[in-house]
């Protein structure tokens, strides 16, 4: 719902010379950038590593980083993406080059990416959020299915993957939307020795919930109960 639920596993290792990943997804539209499923680290600081489906600027990407490049590199659809419907994502790689599948089509390629893929130093495989130790970012939108393979699957083999459920998934409802609440921040300022005070907004009344910490792997937890749009933690 792009507020509190994600799913990070435990680490997931993908073979580095071909490797494929895949993700059923439907977002609302209301973000114009965000991680689908990546085993891909840190969002921010040192280069990212390991390999991700996502989307940027309302378009479709598959990105990876491999040991003969120095940042991700990504392979984008051409267009944009069609809000509130079921959409079936598949990015290849068969160590010499890196392919983008959206529904049963490919629709981007790059044989410009080789080398073997540069794990992340965690290695969790994380669907619906990216981050970093201080931050984390979530997608509004929603999940049907996600899978790995440790090779590079077939156009024919992704074309049957999608004919398999094409249709069959419930159709948007305008409800499934309507609970999401938008936010203004949350923002982290010292106002005394050993005391930060963090606070956001929402154009909304509601209850929130804010994990923080200096680990992300272990967060503390604040649950917050009352109905308010301007929310504090001290």
């Amino acid at each position: 719902d792009g507020q509190e639920h994600s799913i990070a596993t435990m680490p997931v290792q993908l073979p580095p010379d071909a490797f494929s990943l895949e993700t059923w997804v439907l977002l609302p539209g209301s973000q114009d950038q965000g991680r689908l499923v990546g085993l891909a680290g840190e969002a921010a600081g040192p280069p990212e590593k390991g390999a991700l489906l996502d989307f940027h600027d309302h378009h479709f990407r598959f990105g990876l980083r491999t040991d003969a490049n120095d940042e991700m590199v990504y392979v984008t659809s051409p267009d944009p993406i069609a809000p509130r419907k079921w959409h079936h994502l598949f990015g290849t790689y068969d160590g010499q080059t890196a392919a983008l599948y959206v529904d049963g089509r490919p629709v981007a390629t790059s044989d410009s990416i080789r080398g073997k893929l540069q794990p992340p130093g965690s290695g969790l495989l994380e669907v619906g959020r990216s981050g970093d130790k201080q931050h984390r970012h979530r997608t509004e939108g929603m999940f049907h299915e996600v899978g790995l393979y440790g090779v590079a699957l077939s156009p024919d083999e992704i074309a049957d993957r999608f004919r398999a459920k094409a249709g069959a998934l419930p159709s948007a409802q305008d409800d499934w939307f309507e609970r999401l609440v938008r936010f203004h921040g949350p923002f982290a300022e010292f106002v005394g020795p050993g005391q930060v005070a963090i606070t956001w907004e929402s154009d909304q009344p509601t209850t929130t919930a804010i994990e923080f910490g200096t680990d992300i792997t272990q967060p503390r937890r604040w649950n917050e109960t009352e109905l308010v749009r301007e929310h504090r933690l001290l």
